[in-house]
């Protein structure tokens, strides 16, 4: 299901994409709301939490996914990634302000050292 509050425009301020995805400042009736690149690191984390927690049945899923927007995880996830715990949860902030840059994210995950040391090795275009 698609969530768009009013139609598409190219401001910052409409409320589109998928409800499971979408932050809480998406879904919000509020008219005064900004949707930015924090709405992104939001759903980003829900994508990390499916592509790194085995979910096996449609069912587990969706109830996988409803308490994870209630900062509710599974818990032989936090047992098992204890670290990515702490990550994932500050990403499913439901103040956008307390969510991580994606800097700040490839950090915490040992990415940065990766994309600085092959910046100078990508082929140019």
């Amino acid at each position: 299901m698609t969530v768009c509050s009013k139609q598409f425009s190219n401001s910052n301020s409409g409320a589109c994409g998928t409800h499971n995805y979408a932050s809480p400042e998406q879904l919000s009736d509020s008219t005064l709301k900004t949707i930015d690149y924090k709405s992104d690191i939001y759903s980003l984390g829900i994508v990390f939490l499916q592509l790194i927690h085995d979910m096996n049945t449609v069912m587990e899923i969706n109830r996988t996914l409803k308490d994870c927007k209630k900062l509710i995880l599974p818990k032989e996830f936090m047992l098992k990634h204890p670290s990515i715990t702490e990550l994932l949860l500050k990403t499913l902030s439901n103040d956008p302000h307390n969510r991580p840059t994606i800097s700040v994210i490839f950090i915490i995950l040992g990415i940065q050292r990766v994309i600085r040391k092959n910046k100078n090795s990508l082929p140019s275009r």
